[in-house]
């Protein structure tokens, strides 16, 4: 009885007879030709933050992390280097740890949006109950949970409530009629010297890339009443990620205002550092001194 099985290698069948070390296809020597090629053992710095930022304090169990995605090449780490300085004579040294880093749902907090604005807008203040509507549209470029949206207003006066919306998006860009959050400020929370003035979004409003929402706010007069609001914002297009609106009320269409001040809190996917350790090593007291500057420890 004999038996014949396959497998298969680099895309091509080879056969085996039952019982033998050698394929039943022609044998072929091995190429024995010497291969060489290049590689750059010169150490460079491949990866790296070398923004000045805020200086923070780390003792006792308070821990520091920076996360570095490298480049399509493989690198092989000779040093780490840290910029800071010691504060009176610690006697512990400072233990650096490598650890691989995971992706973790909207653990990362930030800013996005408009901080800006050059140019200001008054409501007619005329005591007939007119006023805005203002609006930003807002596309995020990865997706996004919306926690808090701030617009710089004033007011004087008694007016009528702050009413924000976050609205769907018409194809032409303008703001749409369809409501998805609502949420109302009154008037009296609102300075009346200019200032960010805040509304929490509970739950948090999601946005997947390549999605637009338009981010409304009601700035209306009382009728019979000598009050205004006053918003800032910049003629030009400003933020990549969205577009002014002004309507006035109660029939205006919408207008474009280039970027209206306005800004985003929101939670963002981010990579943190997991419990994985490749390295540890630890940095002497002594190689920090007192003043800034940058310390090197060899990974030899």
């Amino acid at each position: 009885m004999s038996q014949v099985t396959y497998t298969e290698l680099e895309g091509f069948p080879i056969r085996w007879a039952y019982g033998q070390a050698m394929p039943l296809e022609e044998e072929k020597d091995a190429d024995k030709t010497a291969k060489t090629w290049s590689v750059d053992t010169t150490p460079s710095t491949q990866i790296s933050n070398e923004n000045t930022g805020t200086e923070n304090q780390v003792y006792g169990s308070k821990q520091i992390g920076q996360v570095f995605e490298t480049g399509s090449n493989a690198l092989k780490l000779t040093a780490v280097q840290l910029y800071g300085r010691k504060n009176g004579s610690p006697q512990n040294p400072l233990r650096v740890e490598l650890r691989k880093a995971v992706l973790k749902e909207y653990s990362k907090q930030t800013a996005d949006g408009n901080q800006t604005g050059s140019s200001v807008e008054t409501t007619p203040y005329d005591q007939q109950g007119k006023g805005f509507w203002i609006a930003e549209t807002y596309s995020p470029t990865q997706r996004v949970k919306v926690t808090k949206v701030e617009v710089y207003i004033k007011r004087y006066g008694t007016v009528e409530d702050v009413v924000f919306e976050i609205r769907d998006v018409n194809p032409d860009g303008t703001p749409g009629t369809n409501v998805f959050y609502t949420d109302t400020k009154p008037y009296t929370e609102t300075p009346t010297s200019a200032a960010w003035v805040s509304f929490d979004i509970d739950p948090a409003f999601e946005i997947q890339p390549g999605e637009k929402y338009a981010f409304c706010f009601k700035l209306k007069e009382a009728e019979g009443e000598y009050g205004y609001y006053r918003y800032w914002y910049e003629g030009s297009d400003v933020w990549d990620k969205g577009e002014g609106w002004r309507k006035n009320i109660p029939d205006g269409d919408w207008v474009y205002k280039g970027d209206i001040r306005m800004r985003f809190t929101v939670l963002i996917d981010a990579y943190i550092p997991s419990d994985e350790k490749l390295l540890s090593l630890e940095i002497d007291p002594a190689s920090f001194g007192t003043s800034d500057g940058w310390v090197s420890k060899s990974l030899d």
